[in-house]
């Protein structure tokens, strides 16, 4: 009896332990769990006057500018230089102009002479200026004798002869004297197509 006893009481006092035991761990894990709480200071904005807002919202926004282009520097072309016109005291493309043509002599009219052979009949004239002497001392204020002579290709003098005459025999032969003493004239240039040229050639004499 006193075994069964003590077995039962055992039993019983273990059992309230047990019991006891598990009520206070559920009223400890049965208190509510709050976050944990942090003290914070707030800081306030400082506040922006109307004006400024205005003005920020007011400001215009640049427009971006389209990018142009450079376009590349076109050169210009220098103008060339006007070419010269030839003087007419230089020499012509056909030959040398003969200055300082002496005076009372001329070429009255040359057969078959273009303007381009113009220069060779002033050679022809200046050959002959240099053995002219005139003669005449008589009182006339003017006398003008004609010679009429031909000349080759090559410049030799054909003939000569008194073509009209000056009234004066000696102004005459004086005037024919002159041709025959420059029989060697210059050759004809090219420009002349002639195989003989025809000349006549006047001296005049003017007090």
């Amino acid at each position: 009896m006193k075994r069964e006893f003590s077995i039962s009481l055992s039993f019983h006092l273990l059992l309230f332990l047990t019991v006891l035991f598990f009520a206070r761990g559920l009223r400890l894990f049965s208190k509510p769990a709050y976050p944990a709480v942090y003290k914070v200071n707030l800081v306030a904005l400082p506040q922006v006057s109307g004006n400024q807002g205005q003005d920020m919202e007011s400001a215009p926004v640049p427009e971006a500018k389209p990018s142009v282009k450079k376009e590349p520097a076109v050169s210009k072309a220098k103008p060339q230089p006007k070419a010269k016109t030839p003087d007419k005291k230089q020499k012509s493309a056909s030959g040398p102009v003969v200055p300082n043509l002496p005076k009372g002599m001329k070429v009255l009219a040359a057969e078959g002479v273009s303007p381009e052979g113009s220069y060779y009949l002033g050679m022809i004239l200046t050959k002959i200026s240099q053995h002219w002497r005139n003669p005449y001392q008589g009182g006339q204020p003017e006398i003008r004798a004609t010679i009429y002579f031909k000349i080759d290709r090559q410049g030799n003098l054909l003939e000569a002869s008194l073509e009209k005459s000056s009234g004066d025999a000696l102004f005459d032969q004086a005037a024919i004297r002159a041709v025959y003493q420059a029989k060697n004239f210059p050759p004809f240039p090219q420009e002349m197509n002639l195989s003989v040229l025809g000349v006549h050639f006047e001296f005049e004499y003017v007090k």
